[in-house]
């Protein structure tokens, strides 16, 4: 049973690189290395220790951009009859994410020492997902590899696309949302207690806001403020790691935002529309419906959607139709589910699922605009209003001090 090593090394030239890489046993990975003319400074199991502190070097993610170029670029050149080792060759020498670099020059190294491409992908599972080989077996076994290729090429772009748009809708809410709890705690950590004495000198009754604001004033300049925010980061950073290991919790936290309003419905849009794409690229790529299924619920991850998938998977093992799992769900628009079942009855569901991944991509983009429309007005109303009750604590106040003085 093969097992994942996380290593660092130096190449001939000197530089350094790091990666995972998935072997039978230490030394096996350790003979693959060296047959790379690397100089290895570091073999870790990924799970242990050691590993986890050595994998600190590759935490970040290969970015979706490089992977829609790489495939993009690979295609071209498989269809172009171009042999697979000298198109890696010039996915390498383009490629500009170091760590993906690495992962193409040691897939490329399994590749002439005899192994096929999804086998050579297999063993860097934290490169590359169990979609993206199930995808490049299905093409080396009907020998459409270029074509397999160009929709995965296709599909990361998609996905690409989806959370670009979803990122520059929630960008200007977020920059406001920011630029507002600065301006608040500007004035409650350093404006407010500035009037605080003057207040105190004349001894006046302060209203209970004031006294509310300048006490968390006075918190917030203090240090146990920012112990307190630290603390708090490491505590929700160390839950969230536990909600993602247990299963039960990671599912009800996946379905929190499917219950929000107006968010809820654009986040069934994506999930659904993620979810189709990926199954009919499978499907078109010659990918049996059982696999898809199982391939799809991999990359899902957790929550209603995943559940969906094993439900559908679970049917069709019992030898009903697997759709009727979709329905039971509630996660899917009517439409869509007709559209779904119209496919299976023509033996077109590859085309009426990529149809209706393109669909949603409409839908999310109108839902977008709709709740950014929405949203900003509400931002500022908010805004507006903390930024009034924080004047009036001061204004009242100092009113009362005019008026004595009269």
């Amino acid at each position: 049973m093969s097992a994942a090593y996380r290593y660092t090394a130096r190449t001939v030239e000197g530089a350094f690189v790091a990666g995972t890489l998935s072997s039978e046993t230490a030394d096996r990975a350790l003979a693959h290395l060296r047959a790379r003319a690397l100089l290895v400074t570091s073999l870790e199991p990924a799970r242990s220790v050691r590993g986890i502190v050595t994998g600190v070097t590759t935490i970040l993610p290969v970015g979706r951009r490089e992977r829609v170029v790489l495939f993009r670029s690979l295609a071209t050149l498989v269809q172009a009859g171009v042999a697979l080792h000298r198109a890696l060759d010039v996915c390498i020498a383009q490629c500009r994410d170091a760590r993906l670099r690495e992962a193409l020059a040691s897939v490329r190294a399994d590749i002439e020492s005899g192994s096929s491409l999804s086998t050579a992908l297999g063993r860097r599972p934290h490169e590359w997902s169990s979609l993206l080989v199930t995808l490049v077996r299905s093409g080396e076994l009907s020998g459409r590899l270029d074509d397999v290729l160009e929709r995965i090429a296709t599909m990361l772009e998609c996905d690409q696309e989806l959370r670009r748009r979803t990122l520059v809708a929630s960008i200007y809410p977020l920059v406001v949302l920011t630029a507002a709890l600065a301006l608040v705690l500007f004035l409650v950590a350093d404006t407010l207690p500035t009037f605080a004495a003057m207040f105190a000198d004349e001894r006046i009754s302060l209203p209970l806001t004031t006294r509310v604001l300048i006490a968390l004033g006075s918190w917030l300049r203090s240090g146990t403020a920012w112990i307190a925010a630290g603390a708090f980061g490491c505590v929700a950073a160390a839950a969230w790691g536990l909600l993602r290991r247990l299963p039960r919790l990671a599912d009800a936290v996946a379905a929190v935002p499917l219950a929000l309003p107006v968010i809820g419905h654009i986040v069934r849009l994506a999930n659904a529309a993620r979810l189709v794409r990926t199954l009919g690229t499978l499907l078109r790529s010659g990918v049996p419906l059982m696999s898809a299924l199982e391939a799809t619920r991999e990359v899902i991850g957790r929550g209603p959607y995943a559940a969906a998938l094993s439900d559908a998977r679970e049917a069709l093992q019992r030898g009903e139709p697997f759709l009727d799992a979709f329905a039971a769900s509630a996660l899917f628009e009517s439409v869509a589910l007709h559209l779904m079942h119209v496919g299976v009855e023509t033996g077109e569901l590859d085309a009426m699922l990529l149809r209706i991944a393109t669909n949603h991509d409409s839908e999310v983009d109108a839902a977008l605009a709709g709740a950014a429309a929405a949203i900003e007005p509400l931002v500022m109303l908010i805004l507006g209003a903390v930024v009034a009750t924080i004047v009036s604590a001061i204004l009242v106040p100092l009113y009362s001090i005019i008026g004595s003085i009269k």
